[in-house]
């Protein structure tokens, strides 16, 4: 499975990061697997009770990932207009959700190459 969204990937990595499985963590919760599947994939989004009760097992910051679970139900309702209403580059988005699974290097090495391409067009 990839997950999908900002509250997802964040969920994903915080998952992994404590050697969990979906079916544990939803045996952790009042929640069904199906329903931390869900969550995982992107296709629905936790209350904000639950993200605080996933944070606080998975060792997430609430605040942050409130804010990624808020970024992705405006995506959801409004499309591209929700994430410029954010401030936010609309192209962006499937990045972020990449850019988030990347280590530190990778994210410096897909830069670089961004900054490269620039460069080239630039020289056109």
């Amino acid at each position: 499975m990839i997950p999908r969204g900002n509250f997802g990937t964040m969920f994903a990595q915080a998952i992994e990061q404590k050697g969990l499985t979906l079916k544990a963590l939803a045996e952790k919760t009042d929640y069904s697997y199906e329903q931390m599947r869900k969550i995982y994939l992107g296709t629905s989004a936790p209350s904000q009770l639950l993200v605080k009760e996933l944070s606080k097992i998975l060792g997430m910051k609430v605040d942050e990932a409130q804010q990624a679970a808020t970024q992705d139900q405006m995506e959801r309702r409004y499309g591209k207009r929700g994430l410029k209403a954010l401030g936010r580059d609309p192209r962006l988005a499937a990045f972020d959700t990449v850019a988030a699974l990347l280590s530190d290097q990778d994210l410096e090495t897909v830069i670089t190459v961004a900054r490269g391409l620039v460069k080239a067009r630039k020289q056109r």
